[in-house]
């Protein structure tokens, strides 16, 4: 309730689920980021930051193509410091992504789906996005 990447600002989970419906095909992309150890905060935060960013590049370059499609990526939309929601408009609705989960989208689940590993070991941490698109975008 304190973004507009997040619920209840990007709607219900049915409402979500048709946007996603929309598109014909939903593309999974992880990166896996080491950590000094399990308990390293810090580095999971700057995964997760790191993770955020390559999400705008992935949306900023199939934008560029000019087909529709909807990037989600990890957790909330990290674009500014203090959000917003919900006193004003997105600053950057380009650039914000919804989650995975706020969507409704059980992640270990997709990526069990898609052969994806979900967890890769000790000291890492592995963040998660999808494209939702039309088949061919991604050849293009």
């Amino acid at each position: 309730g304190a973004a507009w990447g997040c619920p209840p600002a990007v709607g219900t989970v049915e409402e979500c689920r048709d946007r996603v419906r929309q598109f014909e095909k939903l593309v999974v992309f992880s990166v896996k980021y080491g950590l000094e150890d399990s308990f390293d905060y810090e580095g999971m935060v700057a995964g997760g930051s790191q993770f955020q960013k390559t999400c705008r590049a992935v949306d900023r370059g199939l934008r560029a193509l000019g087909a529709p499609c909807l990037v989600l990526g990890n957790e909330g939309c990290d674009r500014c410091k203090k959000c917003t929601y919900p006193n004003a408009p997105c600053r950057f609705p380009e650039e914000a992504h919804c989650s995975l989960e706020g969507f409704g989208i059980l992640v270990s689940e997709v990526a069990r789906q898609a052969g994806v590993a979900y967890n890769n070991g000790p000291n890492t941490v592995t963040y998660f996005g999808a494209v939702a698109c039309h088949p061919g975008l991604l050849e293009a």
